[in-house]
């Protein structure tokens, strides 16, 4: 079983930023970065072993397909089960926020920009440890 780790957002340096940081606080894998959503479903509907999990952190206002439109596309997609989201935005609305997690895929939502705080804390959330390597140096 494969862990993959895919950052989604438009703006090309959050995800130079993003892709550091989790990099930097032990992610398994290097990130894969999209600066589409439908860049990532695409890569999603690719052939891809079924038991690959995926670990999204998905940016909610980008044009053409915002994060919503990517969240739909995947309701009923084949890897459903394999897939979890993190909204990373920097919308502050609290609407946003209790929509986000009201979705059965979404199991955070963090403020733009990622620090390594919200990675340890990621880290501790059930079936998450198993994208980042475990940490010796934890205090």
């Amino acid at each position: 079983m494969k862990h993959k780790i895919l950052i989604v957002d438009d703006d090309d340096i959050a995800l130079f930023l993003h892709s550091t940081l989790l990099i930097d606080c032990g992610a398994v894998c290097e990130p894969q970065t999209f600066n589409s959503a439908s860049a990532a479903i695409s890569y999603l509907e690719n052939p891809v072993s079924a038991d690959n999990h995926y670990l999204i952190f998905l940016d909610i206002n980008m044009p053409i397909m915002n994060g919503w439109g990517f969240l739909e596309k995947l309701n009923g997609h084949p890897l459903q089960n394999n897939i979890q989201v993190v909204m990373v935005t920097s919308s502050t609305e609290n609407s946003e926020k209790k929509k986000a997690l009201n979705i059965q895929l979404v199991k955070d939502f963090l403020i733009k920009p990622l620090k390594e705080k919200d990675l340890s804390d990621l880290q501790s959330i059930q079936n998450f440890e198993s994208f980042f390597n475990k940490s010796d140096n934890a205090a």
